[in-house]
């Protein structure tokens, strides 16, 4: 998971004087027809003992695209979601109440938030409920078993569709809202634009606050990454990877060197010892010496990398799956709570993401930490890396740590010169739909970091253009331009219908010494299966 950072969590719950609604409406692929009003009745049947109450409010999403908002929560057994609902038809269209559904017929169900002070009339409970299309039945189908990410975001290369980002990947709750910075490979066009797709592409609401693009100009022999916290580090006079070891003593140079599709695994046998570990050792590593030149302080190390779907196991498996309907709540309601999310940005803090070191004769010397990133886009980090009072072999070696399996890594490219740089800040000029039809309102939602959201459902997707003007290759000739794109929100994950049933535990997922043990576990058996099923989905679904 990314770096959940504690501070800036407790900075940002002290700040806020109320709950949080959810505001925003986005009607970009919504065809609004005609209503009628109908009332659905249920037979009264006795709570089976598997029942369950869920406080929160939720939405129940079913195999034929409607939804019914339970705004005072539900009861959930193995047959029935029974409670006070309304149900909403694939249009959106407010079509009667209900006091049950069958949850065989449900595709799954979400937490949300409405503020104190929203009265729970029709209209509030329709705001909150908008987004849910008929794309939502056909992306359950795909969904059901294991899919997620974040808001993925591509640009146009040549008439070929680009994956460039998945932006604020790991921010699972309102308390873990973060400003992500994500390079981009796109560059302006002939008209002096970026224009950049982003989707909702898997079973989730996301809640996008702010867009904007950083734009970063440089030497066309210098390359511009941004740092473990987002700032552009601009990187110069590349040097060469050597003797690059990991923790089995396989030499990797030849897999880190170069930017290709061969990309850094854990061996089958590590991930193995890590999972069947007692002690709690799960950490795979990698060493590399960098040669030096004369005086260098400091080395700019670029990794090229992204996420394995152990992350996704853990989340999906250990955090929502076993608990079932007892998710639900968890989602949204405690880590809406600043104890439990602190105790989780910690624990993660503590235990994922990746950990850079540099030797100081017989000990290794922690020097930066990079969270995660997601397991879709491939992404870039650069950290700053000190040599320390001036090793007298004229290199310095590092070690990059992480738990086993945990990281593909493409390429990692050190430099001997490295400096951080200011961005010019560039805001969204225009919103479109799919349709290219003008979006003003979602346009001013996402123009700055306040307490307005855009809220997307599975299926939505919008284009986001930038004006940053032309290159001007006649007046500058040797300089450069990189761009990034910066994204602030959070997302809520919607909990499978397959979880509900087959969850059993009723507390909520509290981490542990063993918890990323037991995610090793289930993923060292089946990793494969896994792979193979999230990528065919996410591929067939777009």
């Amino acid at each position: 998971m990314m770096l959940f950072s504690c501070s800036r969590m407790l900075r940002t719950f002290l700040a806020r004087r109320r709950t949080r609604a959810l505001v925003g409406v986005m009607l970009l692929t919504i065809v609004v027809g005609g209503s009628c009003t109908r009332t659905f009745s249920y037979l009264a049947v006795p709570l089976a003992s598997s029942a369950q109450v869920v406080e929160s409010p939720v939405k129940a999403h079913l195999l034929d695209g409607s939804t019914i908002v339970f705004a005072d929560g539900a009861v959930i057994d193995d047959i029935l979601i029974t409670g006070t609902g309304a149900r909403f038809d694939i249009r959106l269209d407010h079509v009667g109440s209900v006091s049950g559904i069958a949850l065989d017929s449900v595709v799954a169900m979400e937490s949300f938030l409405l503020a104190e002070s929203d009265t729970l009339n029709l209209e509030s409970i329709a705001d909150v409920v908008i987004g849910a299309t008929a794309g939502t039945a056909l992306l359950g189908v795909a969904c059901l078993y294991l899919c997620g990410s974040c808001p993925t975001v591509y640009s146009d290369s040549l008439g070929t569709e680009r994956l460039e980002a998945e932006a604020f990947s790991y921010s699972i709750a309102p308390l873990f809202e973060a400003r992500d910075i994500d390079r981009l490979a796109a560059g302006v066009d002939e008209h002096g634009e970026v224009r950049l797709t982003l989707r909702n592409e898997f079973l989730e609401t996301h809640y996008i606050n702010h867009l904007e693009l950083i734009e970063v100009a440089h030497a066309s022999d210098e390359r511009v990454v941004p740092d473990p916290l987002g700032r552009p580090l601009v990187l110069a006079q590349p040097l060469p990877l050597r003797q690059a070891v990991n923790r089995d003593g396989l030499d990797v140079t030849h897999v880190l060197s170069r930017r290709d599709s061969l990309a850094y695994t854990s061996s089958p046998s590590r991930i193995g010892t890590a999972a069947a570990s007692s002690e709690g050792d799960v950490r795979d590593y990698i060493e590399f010496e960098v040669a030096l030149p004369p005086e260098t302080a400091e080395v700019g190390l670029h990794l090229r990398m992204r996420n394995s779907l152990l992350s996704t196991v853990l989340f999906y498996e250990m955090m929502l799956g076993d608990r079932g309907v007892r998710a639900l709540d968890w989602l949204g309601r405690d880590l809406r709570e600043i104890g439990p999310a602190v105790e989780l940005g910690q624990w993660a803090a503590d235990n994922l993401g990746m950990r850079v070191s540099v030797s100081d004769g017989g000990d290794w010397r922690e020097v930066a930490r990079i969270g995660d990133e997601g397991p879709l886009a491939w992404a870039d980090v650069a950290v700053l890396v000190p040599t320390g009072p001036g090793p007298s072999n004229g290199s310095v070696r590092i070690r990059l740590a992480f738990p086993a399996d945990h990281w593909r890594l493409d390429q990692v490219t050190p430099f001997g010169a490295a400096r951080h740089a200011e961005g010019r800040l560039i805001p969204v000029s225009e919103v479109r739909a799919p349709d290219g039809t003008e979006q003003p309102r979602i346009l001013s939602q996402l123009a700055s970091p306040d307490e307005s959201y855009l809220v997307t459902s599975p299926g939505h997707s919008f284009s986001a253009v930038f004006r940053p003007g032309r290159d001007r290759p006649d007046v500058e000739p040797r300089r450069n331009r990189t761009f990034f794109l910066a994204s602030q929100g959070y997302y809520i994950e919607w909990v499978r219908a397959s979880w509900l049933s087959g969850g059993r535990e009723t507390t909520p997922f509290q981490p542990g010494p063993g918890t990323l043990v037991e995610a090793l576990r289930r993923w060292h058996a089946s990793r494969e299966e896994i792979e193979e099923r999230f990528h065919a989905v996410w591929i067939s679904q777009r």
